[in-house]
């Protein structure tokens, strides 16, 4: 009989080794056992350089297929070329630097599933093919367990899926109208890229509808509450969202909602079931939410030393198909002494749903 599942969920770690290695020292000490590592993006700390015209070039240039911000006459230029040679050198290094994060990050389970986020090389978004084939075997300690754009079997009957970028921040008063100051991400434009990307996620899911799912983004669905960030909550016009709204239409949609929720004309037809849904980017909108029956949760940043705990239980459909069902979720802080740089002891709270 298969027994329950228990998810170590992190992200946005921003290059935080040392909360990792507390990570690894708290499950040790609560002697916590852990199946699965879900990280949800922003393993790396890079800077916004990913949307320059040089980052675009070197894009171009190494053929990853990025959408260029300089003509291909560019490239003839030598101070072009030169700032092209630079970021590629930039590229390799920050490619080793994020393999080397989740090395670090394998130990804390038996697998691990991540998604790339804003923080990331551009590199480890572009090099899975769209088609949800199986990561090339270029970089296998930095393709091994990514799911960007792709869907990957967990346990019997579960499978994970997901879609790394961000999305550009939005003012929620304001029909979430674009800013003018950005946050900044592998993209700015979801029409042209996350989008499709994600249109084409959920109709594979959909059209594979035994068993379960777990649906992983860097950005959370558009304007719930662990998508949207108020720093200033009594000043007007303070909020700001930095979901998707692909995102919450799909998961809202009555494609992906249980039928007992609707009048459904469908009858016995099998549903897609996603059992829950990760995200991270928004560091101070961490917790836990609800779209329709869907859970969704955003634990939090690992660098500040949050992270949760999902415990998934199965169960049999009436056609004896193994379905999984959300059982708990909760949520974690590490305690960081930032002048020590060290995890000291951390404490806990549940939540059960």
């Amino acid at each position: 009989m298969q027994r329950s599942l228990r998810f170590l969920v992190v992200g946005d770690v921003h290059g935080r080794i040392d909360c990792v290695n507390g990570l690894k020292a708290w499950l040790r000490h609560s002697k916590t056992s852990i199946d699965a590592s879900l990280v949800s993006g922003d393993l790396l700390n890079l800077p916004d350089h990913s949307t320059s015209a040089g980052i675009h070039a070197v894009a171009r240039a190494l053929g990853v297929g990025a959408r260029s911000a300089m003509g291909a006459a560019d490239l003839n230029d030598p101070q072009a070329r030169a700032t092209a040679a630079i970021h590629a050198q930039l590229e390799q290094k920050q490619s080793k630097d994020f393999a080397a994060m989740l090395n670090a990050l394998r130990p804390l389970a038996p697998q691990l599933f991540f998604v790339p986020g804003n923080h990331d090389p551009w590199s480890v978004v572009s090099r899975l093919p769209s088609s949800g084939a199986d990561a090339t075997s270029a970089h296998p300690s930095s393709d091994a367990g990514n799911v960007h754009r792709t869907i990957r079997p967990v346990a019997p009957g579960l499978r994970i899926g997901g879609v790394g970028g961000s999305t550009t921040s939005a003012a929620v008063d304001s029909d979430a109208t674009p800013t003018s100051n950005p946050i900044p991400g592998l993209t700015h434009d979801p029409a042209s890229i996350i989008d499709p990307a994600l249109d084409n996620l959920f109709r594979r899911i959909q059209s594979e509808p035994e068993g379960s799912y777990i649906t992983m983004t860097h950005a959370g669905p558009s304007l719930l509450g662990t998508a949207v960030v108020d720093y200033t909550p009594w000043q007007a016009a303070s909020a700001k969202d930095t979901g998707n709204r692909r995102l919450r239409s799909l998961l809202a949609s009555q494609a992906f909602q249980p039928p007992d929720r609707f009048a459904s004309s469908q009858g016995d037809k099998p549903r897609a079931h996603i059992v829950f849904h990760v995200h991270g980017h928004a560091h101070h909108s961490w917790g836990v939410s609800q779209l329709g029956a869907i859970p969704v949760i955003n634990a939090g940043p690992l660098r500040d030393g949050r992270f949760a705990i999902v415990t998934l239980r199965p169960s049999n459909s009436l056609h004896e198909r193994l379905r999984w069902t959300f059982e708990s979720v909760s949520m974690h802080t590490l305690h960081i002494d930032t002048s020590a740089s060290v995890i000291c002891n951390g404490h806990d709270g549940g939540l059960s749903l």
